[in-house]
């Protein structure tokens, strides 16, 4: 997806990296 403005790019990598780390941390349980 093409973002019109750098800071969306880093939202959205922190984003993925959230959702991973929520993944990881509900598979643990």
């Amino acid at each position: 997806p093409i973002a019109p403005a750098p800071g969306r790019t880093v939202v959205g990598s922190l984003e993925e990296v959230d959702l991973s780390f929520l993944r990881g941390l509900i598979t643990l349980r």
